[in-house]
């Protein structure tokens, strides 16, 4: 978790997943570690202090969650999700 370089190369593998438009790696004290940006929304960006549960809205979710290792957080991964593609049924 705590190599920068493969931080990044994972979350720049999410290029390929076209409904994810964001995803931020935090460390355990709040800082950004890592991050992605897709090239379709490039204007937003998350802060660590904002977040605090899932959200839903209008065409996106958002949602903030622990990474652990034996029950210690070592950090947080925020994801936001494209949904305007998905309708429900």
């Amino acid at each position: 978790f705590f190599d920068n370089d493969a931080a990044q190369e994972v979350l720049a593998s999410l290029s390929t997943q076209q409904d994810i438009l964001n995803a931020t790696l935090f460390d355990a004290e709040g800082h950004i570690f890592a991050r992605y940006v897709s090239a379709v929304d490039s204007s937003f960006s998350f802060t660590f202090d904002t977040l605090a549960t899932s959200q839903i809205k209008k065409n996106e979710f958002i949602t903030f969650k622990p990474v652990r290792s034996d029950n210690q957080i070592l950090g947080w991964i925020a994801l936001r999700f494209d949904t305007s593609k998905h309708k429900a049924h």
